[in-house]
């Protein structure tokens, strides 16, 4: 089971093992996402509605636990996220602040393609 908890990522172990938790996010995580393959993991926060931050997406290797990128394009608030079936590509959808702006990320260089 993964869940957030402010702004850590927290992934509870089933089978007695440790729960493990993940640290990356400096605001409070508002959306997870878990590729099919299950190689990659994404979340995006949401950053308080005075600050002037850019809302940060972290994509981990979800066999390591390591962060592979970190970006901050979205202003105030990322929305949603969604991995394509083959992990090449992660959909992000920013706020009400940056339009709901839909992000196509390349998954090999952590780079926006568009817009």
């Amino acid at each position: 089971m993964i869940y957030a908890v402010g702004s850590l990522l927290v992934i509870k172990s089933v089978d007695g093992e440790k729960d493990k938790y993940l640290k990356g996010h400096n605001a409070r995580i508002a959306c997870i996402q878990i590729s099919k393959q299950g190689n990659l993991m994404a979340s995006g926060e949401t950053q308080d509605i005075r600050s002037e931050e850019n809302a940060a997406l972290i994509v981990w290797d979800f066999n390591t636990l390591e962060i592979l990128y970190r970006v901050k394009y979205h202003k105030q608030s990322i929305q949603a996220l969604s991995f394509s079936c083959d992990e090449k590509l992660l959909l992000s959808v920013g706020g009400a602040a940056d339009g709901s702006n839909l992000v196509v990320w390349n998954m090999s260089e952590g780079k926006s393609e568009a817009f």
